[in-house]
C-alpha cells in the first residue's frame, strides 16, 4: 500500500496536476483580491465591447468609426462575458487564468509526447510560477490567449497537425497583429517539412482571419489599426525614445524583480536554443518564433510594454530547462556516481519551484496594491466626469482607457490611438509635449487630464499658453483635472 501511494505521488502527471492547482489557486486569489484591476490599455478595449454592448458600434467614440484597439477577436470575447456577467473585470482576470492553465498543460504536452515527461513538469511549473507571467491574467489584456495559441501553434506543427496550425494562426492574426510572425513561422516550417507550398492551410487560415479584415476594410476604411500607425509615429519622437530599452538587453538582464537572475539563466537559454537545432527538433517552430519576435522587436524600437515582453518569456524558460537538463546530463555521463540523487534532487527541484511559486503570487500581490492606487486616481476623476458634466463634453488625455470606460464621456486621444485627426500635429512637432499643446489649441476640449511628470516635460513656453486657457479643478494623486476658462 505505501509503496503503491509513493509511486502515485512520485508520478509526473502527480507533479503536473500539483503544478496547474498551484498556478490557478494563485492567480484566482489575485483575482479575487484585486477584483477591478487592469492596465490601461485593457480598458480601451473594454470601452470597444462596452459599446458593442450598447448597440452603438464597434466604436470607443460613438459615432467614430476608428479602429483604436489591436484585439478585435478578443473585444469579442469581452462582450460575450459583459452580456453574460454585467461586468468585465473579474470573468476577464477568471478566464485568463484558466487559459493560463491551458498555456501550461501544452507546454508539458511538448516534451511529454517526447517521452520527456519530469521535463515537461518542471518547464510547465517553473513558467506558471514566474512573476512577469503570473501578472497576465490581472492585466485583464489578450496577452494569456495569445500565448495559448501561440504555444497550440507550437504544439500543432510539432505533432504534424497542420490543419489545426493553420486554424490557430489564423486566430493569432486576429488577437494581436504580431500574431503574423507566428503565421509566418507556421508557413517556414510548412515549407521545410512537406516541401511543397501550404495551400490548403493558407485557404484555412485566411477562412479565418479574412471576414475581419473584410469587416474592417468596410467597416474601419482599413483593416490596419490606428493605434498600429498611432504607435510608429509616436514612439519616433525623442521624448518617448528617450524611455524605450532595448528588448534583448531586458530579456538577457531582465528589470524589476530579476535581480540579475536571468544573467545566470542565460548561458543555459542559449544551451536550450543551439540544442533545439541539434536534438530535440521539435522545438525548431518555437526556437525561429522566438528569435523573429525578439528580433522585431528590438529593431522596430517600438516602446516595450510589459505585455510585449511576456510571450517572450514563455520561450526563455522552456530554453532554459531545455538546456539545463543538456547540462545536467553531460555531467551526469561524466559523474556516473551522481544518478543516485537524479530523484532526490527532482524531487527538491519540485518543491523548490512550488516555494517560488508561492512566494512570487506574495511579490506580484505587493506590486498590485501599489499600482491599484496608482490607477485609482484616473478612474476617480472620470467619475467625477460621469458625475458633475453635460454628456456632450470633449475630454483630453494621453491615457484614455479608464477614463473613457468610466467617464462615459467623448475622448481626444493626445496619442492618436483612437483619434487619428492629432497625427498631422505630431509629425509637425518632434516633441511630444509641444504636440500635446499644440493638439489642445486647435480642438478646444472643455477638460484635460495631465500628470505632474507630464507638467514638468512640456516646454515652459508651451505651458504658458494652455494655462493661460485651462484651470485646475481637480487633482488625484498625480493626475490634475484641467478645465476651460470661461
Amino acid at each position: 500500500m505505501k509503496k503503491t501511494l509513493a509511486k502515485i505521488v512520485m508520478h509526473p502527471r502527480w507533479d503536473l496536476f500539483v503544478f496547474l492547482l498551484l498556478a490557478l489557486t494563485i492567480r484566482l486569489v489575485l483575482v479575487a483580491l484585486y477584483p477591478h484591476y487592469a492596465i490601461d490599455d485593457a480598458a480601451i478595449t473594454m470601452r470597444y465591447a462596452q459599446n458593442l454592448i450598447r448597440g452603438q458600434g464597434f466604436v470607443y467614440n460613438q459615432g467614430e468609426r476608428v479602429l483604436g484597439t489591436t484585439t478585435p477577436i478578443y473585444t469579442l470575447v469581452l462582450s460575450g462575458l459583459g452580456l453574460l456577467f454585467g461586468d468585465f473585470f473579474l470573468p476577464t482576470g477568471i478566464l485568463n487564468s484558466l487559459i493560463d492553465v491551458g498555456s501550461l498543460t501544452i507546454v508539458y504536452l511538448l516534451f511529454a509526447r517526447r517521452g520527456q515527461t519530469r521535463l515537461g513538469v518542471v518547464a510547465s511549473g517553473l513558467i506558471g510560477s514566474y512573476i512577469p507571467l503570473l501578472q497576465m491574467p490581472m492585466w485583464r489584456m489578450e496577452t494569456s490567449l495569445y500565448v495559448f495559441f501561440i504555444l497550440l501553434t507550437v504544439l500543432a506543427i510539432s505533432d504534424g497537425k497542420w490543419h489545426l496550425g493553420a486554424i490557430s494562426s489564423g486566430i493569432l492574426m486576429l488577437i494581436r497583429p504580431d500574431g503574423a510572425i507566428v503565421a509566418a513561422v507556421f508557413v517556414l516550417c510548412y515549407l521545410l517539412v512537406k516541401r511543397s507550398f501550404p495551400v490548403t492551410p493558407m485557404l484555412t487560415m485566411l477562412a479565418v482571419a479574412l471576414p475581419w479584415f473584410l469587416f474592417a476594410l468596410v467597416y474601419f476604411g482599413s483593416p490596419i489599426p490606428q493605434s498600429v500607425y498611432a504607435k510608429s509615429i509616436i514612439y519616433t519622437q525623442q521624448a518617448i525614445v528617450e524611455q524605450s530599452a532595448s528588448f534583448i538587453r531586458i530579456l538577457a538582464i531582465g528589470g524589476q524583480y530579476s535581480a540579475g537572475h536571468r544573467l545566470l539563466m542565460l548561458p543555459f537559454v542559449l544551451i536550450g536554443l543551439i540544442n533545439a537545432f541539434v536534438d530535440r527538433r521539435w522545438l525548431i517552430p518555437l526556437s525561429l518564433w522566438f528569435v523573429v519576435y525578439v528580433l522585431f522587436y528590438e529593431v522596430s524600437g517600438i516602446y516595450l510594454f510589459h505585455w510585449y515582453l511576456a510571450p517572450a518569456y514563455v520561450p526563455l524558460l522552456i530554453f532554459f530547462v531545455s538546456g539545463g537538463d543538456r547540462f545536467v546530463k553531460w555531467c551526469l555521463k561524466y559523474a556516473e556516481t551522481l544518478r543516485r540523487f537524479e530523484m532526490p534532487l527532482y524531487s527538491l527541484l519540485v518543491s523548490g519551484v512550488i516555494v517560488i511559486g508561492i512566494v512570487s503570487g506574495y511579490m506580484v500581490s505587493k506590486r498590485l496594491e501599489r499600482e491599484s492606487e496608482y490607477f485609482s486616481a484616473p478612474i476617480l476623476i472620470a467619475q467625477w466626469l460621469r458625475d458633475h458634466t453635460p454628456p456632450d463634453v470633449k475630454v483630453c488625455a494621453d491615457t484614455i482607457g479608464f477614463l473613457g470606460l468610466y467617464s462615459d464621456r467623448k475622448i481626444l486621444d493626445v496619442v492618436g490611438l483612437v483619434s487619428p485627426e492629432v497625427i498631422s500635429l505630431h509629425e509637425e512637432y518632434l516633441d511630444f509635449y509641444e504636440a500635446y499643446v499644440s493638439i489642445v489649441e486647435r480642438y478646444e476640449p472643455d477638460y484635460c487630464i495631465i500628470r505632474d511628470t507630464e507638467l514638468r516635460r512640456i516646454p515652459r513656453a508651451a505651458r504658458d499658453r494652455f494655462e493661460h486657457y485651462y484651470v485646475v479643478v481637480l487633482k488625484y494623486g498625480e493626475f490634475n483635472l484641467y478645465a476651460r476658462k470661461d
